[in-house]
């Protein structure tokens, strides 16, 4: 009966007496048609197995002909890779995601309950921005505009950190020829949908559908410009802003607003992506130019961010420094991890290693090898001592990078033969489970694409104080191609040469007992005998 009632009256004041809107009652945030049946998530599950299913039947087949052409040699079949499919990507192009997550909740086992303790006043504030307002959640009655979920965001970062002294807002800049151009295309055809606003200011509502929203590169920037624009107008904010851009996506310079009054920071102005990458000159350039600030907060929830700060404690201790706290979570769940204290247990030369380990065993730039787990219990500090110390990219790194990746494949390292790499461990992996499946890469596929792109991840990374000094280096000479607007790994795969997968099926002299006879029969050209899989009849060539 009440809701028999409540029908009526909704639709009398629609309907009948037309005093209200439709959307007022039904949100339009991810409305559905009244015959929607959430089948496209399980048919595209079906489409990616079918194919994914298919691909493991060529390896198969390629690898049993191909084992009968080298009389059983397995381990030759194997160096090369035997379908389109590889490890290190997933069934399109984007590269194979790794659970990075796992990195920090293994390195948070060295702290105790005690480590957590803090006072957090007289902090100088450092805010992904980005990451800090996706991780915000709002009641919507509260927020109806970009001008009250700006006000909301400064508000609650003023209630939070009331004594805080000054507030570092780094953004994304969203740059062509992206690292992450493919992974941000990835997302979006998953999401299906895109809402591309014409202009964003104090009085422009906030869509009902913000995940479409959050799509556009062009949105995000708009968003982060207005942002800028309006701490800029505060006269109580003493900020920092970088990494901001136009709609055209030209940089703006950093800047120091303090009380209303602005100051360009040079030294800042850095020609990177990434506000993950900026943080760290940040840090570095408050601790000289404010030498009062010893203790810092970062709000950021992004594990490379953890990494990268791990790595660069040292120098930022060197400079003055004295604690240093990333905010995780939010609300009720949020976590004041004590990054100082943790460099403090690991030690500087584990911290160091640990951010070569990371990029090597799958990053936000590079495809997931192994897990986190096996790439800490790998010894990084020791079996990548040599990786990447060097200005040059040489054979014994790339040597000592695949002899520590087969280490964390394996998951117990303790077993990795020294001179054992990804050919041998694919043969044992066929022979122990005879599946294609979960091959793991060719020894060719990491050396050529995954450690080149490793070794200029890392140099770029551990020189983030001094960005000049390998911004030389080329990308498309490290595995990535440029297509379109955007920075594309190379799969960089060995397929089987033609000579082992190829079959013949000479059937118009089998009656004369003179099939395969002549240079006609593909395996004969080659010099080599027909195989079961040729379809010939009266062979004469086997």
């Amino acid at each position: 009966t009440e809701i028999k009632n409540q029908f009526d009256s909704f639709h009398t004041a629609v309907f009948v007496d037309k005093t209200q809107l439709l959307s007022d009652k039904i949100t339009k945030f991810n409305l559905k048609p009244l015959d929607y049946i959430p089948s496209d998530s399980a048919e595209k599950t079906t489409r990616e197995a079918k194919k994914s299913e298919r691909l493991s039947r060529l390896a198969i087949r390629t690898l049993l002909i191909g084992k009968e052409k080298c009389d059983g040699a397995l381990s030759h079949i194997l160096k090369y890779d035997l379908s389109p499919y590889s490890y290190l990507f997933e069934v399109g192009c984007e590269m194979t995601p790794p659970n990075k997550s796992e990195l920090m909740s293994e390195l948070r086992r060295y702290l105790t309950a005690a480590d957590y303790q803090c006072e957090l006043s007289n902090v100088a504030l450092v805010i992904d921005f980005m990451s800090f307002v996706r991780g915000q959640v709002f009641a919507k009655e509260e927020i109806q505009t970009f001008g009250d979920l700006v006000e909301h965001l400064l508000r609650r970062l003023n209630n939070s950190f009331p004594s805080s002294t000054i507030q570092h807002f780094v953004f994304d800049s969203y740059a062509d020829f992206s690292l992450k151009g493919l992974e941000r295309a990835g997302r979006i055809s998953k999401s299906k949908g895109v809402i591309h606003l014409a202009k964003l200011d104090d009085i422009t509502p906030l869509p009902a559908q913000m995940n479409k929203f959050w799509n556009s590169q062009r949105n995000k920037r708009m968003l982060q410009e207005f942002t800028a624009e309006v701490i800029s107008r505060s006269k109580s904010l003493s900020a920092i802003l970088s990494g901001t851009v136009d709609n055209d996506g030209v940089a703006k310079p950093a800047r120091m607003i303090v009380n209303g009054k602005e100051k360009l920071l040079p030294n800042l102005t850095l020609d990177f992506e990434e506000a993950d990458w900026r943080i760290i000159p940040h840090i570095q350039w408050n601790l000289i130019n404010r030498p009062g600030d010893k203790k810092f907060v970062v709000l950021s929830k992004d594990t490379d961010v953890f990494v990268y700060l791990l790595f660069y404690m040292d120098v930022f201790r060197n400079n003055g420094l004295q604690e240093l706290w990333m905010a995780v979570g939010s609300g009720d769940k949020r976590t004041f991890l004590p990054i100082h204290r943790l460099a403090d247990k690991l030690g500087p030369r584990l911290c160091k290693a640990i951010l070569k380990a990371h990029i090597g065993t799958g990053c936000d730039y590079l495809s997931k090898v192994g897990t986190k787990k096996a790439a800490l219990l790998a010894k990084p500090e020791s079996n990548l001592a040599a990786f990447g110390e060097s200005a040059i990219l040489d054979e014994h790194q790339i040597n000592e990078a695949e002899y520590y990746l087969v280490r964390v494949f394996k998951s117990r390292p303790s077993i990795a033969d020294d001179n054992e790499d990804f050919d041998d461990l694919r043969v044992n992996s066929w022979t122990t489970a005879n599946s294609v499946v979960h091959l793991p890469p060719t020894s060719y596929s990491i050396r050529e694409g995954h450690i080149r792109r490793w070794w200029y991840l890392y140099k770029l990374l551990s020189n983030l104080l001094d960005p000049g000094e390998y911004a030389f280096l080329n990308p498309e000479n490290f595995g990535w191609d440029r297509v379109d607007q955007d920075l594309v790994p190379r799969k960089c795969l060995n397929l089987v040469p033609d000579k082992y997968v190829t079959t013949c099926a000479c059937n118009k002299a089998a009656k004369n007992n003179e099939a395969c006879t002549t240079k006609r029969c593909k395996c004969r050209k080659q010099g080599d005998v027909c195989t079961n899989y040729c379809t010939c009849k009266n062979c004469q060539n086997n």
